[in-house]
């Protein structure tokens, strides 16, 4: 969820091309990329149906909670979710 967010954003301001360049450098970086699976969605859900997140906010807060991960970000409404591990960009 997490790189398809990314993926529309450079999409919105680069060239496709571009934009799939940029993607395929950020998935050599030092993480681990998850993809969905039914825990993580009903999670998801729970995410979603206590707060006023997005769809694909909920996505990425569940799997940071489920995996104990740090959230890197800059969106002010993960401000509200005290169980999760943030890094907040400026």
């Amino acid at each position: 969820m997490a790189l398809m967010e990314l993926h529309y954003h450079l999409l919105r301001v680069h060239p496709a091309e571009t934009a799939r360049e940029i993607l395929n450098r950020v998935q050599f970086w030092p993480v681990v990329i998850v993809e969905s699976d039914p825990v993580w969605r009903t999670h998801a859900a729970e995410v979603k149906a206590t707060g006023n997140l997005s769809v694909a906010d909920a996505w990425m807060a569940g799997l940071a909670t489920l995996r104990d991960a740090l959230l890197v970000h800059k969106d002010p409404e993960f401000d509200a979710f005290q169980a999760l591990r943030v890094v907040r960009l400026p």
